[in-house]
């Protein structure tokens, strides 16, 4: 359906495509997937259609959500970001022709973003059932 881009400047090299111009939240019926769906995402909710992300009482629930695991940074983790949000590009706007900043900024919440998937990852090894929330 979308060509992959290649060859971009100082990016490793892959292919890459923009799934928003499909979807950014996929309310698919996951149930229908043997056992549990591991879904990581940016916010803590799934909103059934991107255009409706402005709407913030459309939210995902039911019973297509009862075997996904929706990974997502907490707010406490967002809040000590730069900016106390998510890198987006909005950025753009936001910075400027302020690279140096923007770029030291969103290399912070990298680095961030790494800490928060060992965090993870030992999770995993060691689950802790309290850390756990239903969705909805």
């Amino acid at each position: 359906m979308l060509e992959a881009v290649t060859g971009i400047a100082h990016a490793p090299a892959g292919s890459y495509w923009d799934g928003g111009i499909i979807d950014y939240h996929l309310h698919l019926p996951y149930p229908r997937a043997d056992g549990l769906v591991l879904y990581p995402h940016f916010v803590d909710h799934i909103v059934p259609g991107w255009l409706d992300k402005a709407f913030r009482w459309r939210r995902a629930r039911g019973s297509w959500l009862d075997n996904v695991v929706l990974v997502a940074p907490s707010p406490e983790f967002i809040a000590a970001l730069p900016n106390r949000k998510l890198p987006d590009r909005g950025d753009f706007k936001r910075y400027g022709l302020d690279n140096e900043t923007r770029i030291r900024d969103w290399t912070r919440a990298i680095g961030e973003s790494g800490r928060l998937a060992e965090a993870f990852a030992r999770w995993v090894e060691r689950p802790d059932p309290g850390a756990v929330q239903p969705l909805g």
